[in-house]
């Protein structure tokens, strides 16, 4: 995953504190930061409360929201699960190791189900020209059922 940071806005303090007593067999302290919303402003910014009760206060309870903000302070993804639906741990570290690969090597886009060590996409505004030079592992071309080959991969990243 690389350096990232994790915050993790709760709407009181009690809840925070609860989360933190659940989780009581994680070693050491708790592994990020809880940030305590008591008055809900952060989740009112963020669009995080939940659509059916947004106009009770005393009721409201916040969507699952997911924010990965880059260190420029740029929004790369927001993603909102309904309250219903727990979010998938291994797919948002997932989509952080994508963002940070392709900030490294900005040639490349991961593909669906993409985890580290398989093989990524080559973007088509690569020149093949270029090819040796940017990936010197080498390169996989796919023939297409057209007969283009605009499909080129590779796991040398």
């Amino acid at each position: 995953m690389g350096s990232s940071d994790i915050l993790h806005p709760v709407t009181s303090q009690t809840f925070s504190q609860d989360i933190k007593s659940y989780c009581q067999d994680i070693p050491g302290s708790f592994p990020y930061p809880i940030i305590a919303d008591d008055d809900r402003s952060l989740a009112v910014k963020l669009d995080m409360i939940d659509e059916d009760s947004k106009d009770d206060p005393e009721h409201a309870i916040t969507v699952r929201a997911l924010y990965i903000i880059s260190p420029d302070h740029r929004l790369r993804l927001s993603m909102q699960y309904p309250t219903s639906t727990g979010r998938n741990v291994d797919e948002m570290l997932r989509v952080i190791d994508s963002l940070q690969l392709v900030d490294r090597k900005p040639q490349i886009a991961t593909p669906a189900n993409w985890t580290p060590g398989e093989k990524v996409m080559i973007l088509p505004t690569v020149s093949d020209n270029d090819l040796p030079t940017l990936f010197p592992g080498g390169v996989d071309k796919v023939l297409m059922p057209s007969g283009k080959v605009y499909v080129r991969t590779t796991t040398d990243y």
